[in-house]
């Protein structure tokens, strides 16, 4: 549950710091517009000066990022745990299932990296065995 919820907040980050970014950016394509159709751009109150939205974008893009990172960091968390309880449920099944027998060579139920060598170790000089 904590990570759903480090996942929305995140999401909710991701937003908060898109908005003052959206801001610069149609505070731009507004100047932009007048510029071309009255060759002169508008003048801008104190509060909408290109400095105070530039600052707060900037800000809001730091807080995206942050909030991107955060998403994708927790959705890797959230799908490794899926993973985790999906391979313990299988394993549960499966032992439940078979009713004890075992189909392998080695008599292993899970994978395992060396259950059978192809050639024996050699030994080494001097070793007797």
């Amino acid at each position: 549950m904590k990570a759903w919820t480090a996942l929305i907040l995140s999401a909710a980050l991701t937003v908060t710091g898109g908005v003052p970014v959206l801001c610069f950016v149609a505070l731009l394509v507004w100047q932009l517009v007048t510029l071309v159709q009255t060759r002169h751009a508008a003048p801008l109150p104190a509060a909408l000066s290109f400095p105070v939205i530039l600052a707060a974008a900037l800000i809001g893009l730091g807080l995206a990022a942050a909030g991107v990172l955060g998403f994708r960091r927790q959705r890797a968390a959230l799908r490794a745990e899926r993973r985790q309880r999906d391979d313990r449920l299988r394993r549960v099944q499966d032992y439940r299932s078979d009713g004890g027998m075992v189909d392998t060579l080695d008599g292993r139920r899970e994978p395992f990296i060396a259950s059978l060598p192809a050639t024996p170790a050699p030994r080494r000089a001097g070793v007797q065995g």
